[in-house]
């Protein structure tokens, strides 16, 4: 039983898997790759550091995933900088419940 081609009955693993597979081919088949041919001088203990945390196995995923934590760490940053600006501008008052601030 689903409710429609890509909204499977959560229960009916066959089907779910399935609506994903659909999902992820049209993704797929419109997505336009943004690869550039680079060449780069780098650090290889480092490389092979990162492709070993990282558990991946070829040099160009290790750099690929490795840039995707760069952007998501910024990401964070910013949000959290940006949640913690609205809490200062909001006049919220911090109380010292156990008297360990000082003027």
């Amino acid at each position: 039983m689903t409710a429609g081609p890509l909204h499977p009955y959560v229960h009916d693993l066959a089907n779910y898997e399935h609506a994903i597979l659909r999902v992820w081919e049209a993704t797929m088949s419109t997505a336009k790759p943004h690869l550039k041919h680079k060449h780069f001088r780098l650090d290889n203990a480092k490389l092979k550091r990162a492709q070993e945390l990282l558990k991946v196995s070829t040099e160009t995923e290790t750099i690929d995933r490795a840039l995707d934590h760069v952007i998501e760490e910024h990401r964070r940053g910013r949000l959290a900088r940006e949640a913690n600006q609205r809490f200062l501008s909001s006049g919220a008052e911090i109380e010292d419940a156990y008297g360990k601030l000082r003027d």
